[in-house]
């Protein structure tokens, strides 16, 4: 066009120079400021997708740590639960033992602090949850604790109802539920079953009952203390695989620790820039910067110079 101001080729290489020089120095100064070489698609596409893919990977380890970490919590709070349980239940025997050198008056208030501790036990049994999750009182209760986006790599965890625990300890299968041992209007002591004795069902832990009635006998008295006993090894046979479990866990949560960390790393490693590098580009920019604005000036020198002559 007739108004274009022509430039010469040297001052028109000079400002396309200038231009990519200063193009390099804004790239450089993103990277220093984000601390990535790779920012957006544009600057490596294959490299972008390939840390996005990691990252996410990682996102979902770390949602499937926090569910581990949560599992470990809830075997817990049931581990803790059988811990209180189990003092209950030496308490109980405690009652029990003490009961049978005792006259009929005493008994009688046994019997009421018997049916205390009782009340506590099923109190504290209730309250042996986390988050809603009691894997103590309900058999149909699980806990599925997933490491991974993988639906097999998981560890399933069944609750039990410890009142309702079957084994060969009467004909009622239950050492924790029933009513035995209550004076009947003869004075003796029937079972849930109304037998004279009550020693072929199920001795009970249920609230309401008096296990050492006056009419309790020595029999009945070792019978129930050996199925305490008996209750106490379950409680301990259930603390074992409960602690396993929180073994396992443990051991995926340290492991999804590390390997979250590799994923993250993985991921620095393809989009992280060296700020040393950078620095040095930073500088080395903005010098070629300052020498291509010199250089510009010499070439407008010459034109200075040729007007000098027309004039």
């Amino acid at each position: 066009m007739a108004n274009d101001i022509t430039l010469s080729a040297t001052q028109r290489q000079t400002l396309i120079s200038l231009k990519r020089t200063s193009d390099l120095s804004d790239r450089t100064q993103v990277r220093l400021a984000t601390g990535r070489e790779i920012n957006g698609v544009t600057d490596g596409a294959e490299d972008f997708f390939a840390a996005r893919t990691l990252q996410r990977r990682a996102g979902i380890l770390a949602q499937r740590n926090e569910q581990v970490d949560q599992g470990i919590s809830t075997i817990q709070a049931a581990l803790e639960g059988i811990d209180a349980l189990d003092e209950f239940l030496s308490q109980l025997r405690g009652l029990t033992r003490q009961a049978r050198s005792q006259t009929a008056e005493e008994r009688v208030e046994t019997t009421r602090s018997y049916d205390s501790v009782v009340a506590q036990f099923q109190n504290l049994l209730e309250d042996s949850s986390y988050q809603g999750l009691n894997l103590l009182n309900n058999a149909n209760a699980n806990l599925t604790v997933r490491f991974s986006e993988d639906t097999d790599s998981e560890l399933d965890i069944d609750g039990v109802n410890i009142l309702a625990t079957t084994g060969a300890v009467g004909a009622a299968g239950s050492i924790f539920a029933g009513r035995a041992f209550v004076n009947n209007s003869s004075g003796g002591v029937r079972g849930i079953a109304g037998t004279a004795n009550g020693l072929n069902t199920g001795v009970g832990l249920s609230s309401g009952f008096s296990v050492l009635s006056n009419g309790t006998n020595l029999q009945s008295l070792n019978t129930l203390d050996a199925r305490l006993s008996d209750a106490q090894d379950r409680l301990e046979s259930r603390a074992n695989v409960l602690a396993n479990n929180v073994a396992i866990l443990q051991t995926r949560l340290e492991y999804g620790e590390n390997l979250i960390s590799n994923h993250v790393s993985g991921a620095d490693k393809i989009v992280n820039a060296d700020l040393n590098e950078e620095a040095a580009n930073l500088t080395a920019t903005g010098t070629r910067y300052q020498i291509g604005v010199q250089s510009l000036g010499v070439a407008g020198q010459r034109v200075q110079s040729l007007l000098q002559l027309i004039r």
